[in-house]
């Protein structure tokens, strides 16, 4: 997730997914499509959002190779189903 600020709200800064960014333009405010279809008109340059999405990935990269200090999220554990059709018959 980046922070970013919209345009015509420059003092409330917002997280966007950077997964969903499709594309970024200059026109010559800063646009940001999605793959949604919104879009948003930022205060930031091209520029700025690209290092942004850049270091929001490296950092998510470097966690990964690193590991983490956090204790591992504890998974719930796997229950099977019983098989609802019928055991075939023995000889």
């Amino acid at each position: 997730m980046i922070q970013l600020h919209r345009l015509s709200h420059p003092d409330q800064p917002f997280v966007l997914n950077a997964d969903l960014i499709l594309r970024v333009e200059r026109t010559p405010d800063t646009v940001i499509s999605l793959t949604n279809g919104d879009k948003f008109i930022v205060r930031e340059s091209m520029d700025e959002v690209v290092e942004l999405v850049r270091d929001w990935r490296g950092s998510l990269i470097q966690r990964a190779v690193q590991g983490s200090d956090a204790e591992p999220a504890r998974l719930a554990p796997v229950v099977h189903l019983a098989d609802s059709r019928p055991a075939p018959a023995s000889e």
